[in-house]
């Protein structure tokens, strides 16, 4: 809970500047998680987040669920433009660049927070960080997962 607490101070705080944000292309849709980065003290081991590849984060208007296991029904998606390395180094304790080229240091990073009936929702998928129109990391449990959008 303090972690979440953190991260959104961060968010509300980060500033601005670097490199550009990747644009967007819209958050609804089927997302498969393809990949991950352990760049700090994560509560999974190599293998636990290996299993989380090929899973699904579905998300609409409606509703949005996590491999069919976590559901939020009614979800607000609030999307900004926040200091990568703030958000990195304040929000999930990790140097900046640790996540590997798709954050790289300096820059400004697109996020969408997803909110289920306007409580924070705990789950993979509740953060999205875009690194591309199409792909982005969503952070779980000290792993950034990489998301493709299919």
């Amino acid at each position: 809970m303090s972690r979440m607490i953190v991260i959104a101070l961060v968010l509300a705080l980060a500033g601005c500047g670097g490199a550009k944000a990747p644009k967007q292309e819209g958050h609804a849709g089927h997302w498969v998680i393809v990949g991950h980065h352990m760049p700090g003290v994560s509560a999974m081991s190599e293998e636990q987040a290996a299993a989380w590849h090929g899973k699904a984060i579905d998300l609409s208007e409606e509703v949005a669920s996590v491999a069919g296991a976590d559901t939020c029904m009614r979800p607000q998606y609030r999307d900004r433009t926040v200091s990568a390395d703030s958000l990195l180094t304040i929000g999930f304790k990790v140097a900046p660049g640790s996540v590997g080229p798709l954050l790289p240091p300096g820059g400004t990073v697109q996020i969408t927070e997803v909110t289920c009936e306007g409580e924070t929702w705990y789950s993979p998928g509740a953060l999205l960080i875009w690194t591309s129109p199409t792909t982005a990391l969503t952070p779980w449990e000290g792993v950034f997962f990489d998301l493709e959008k299919r």
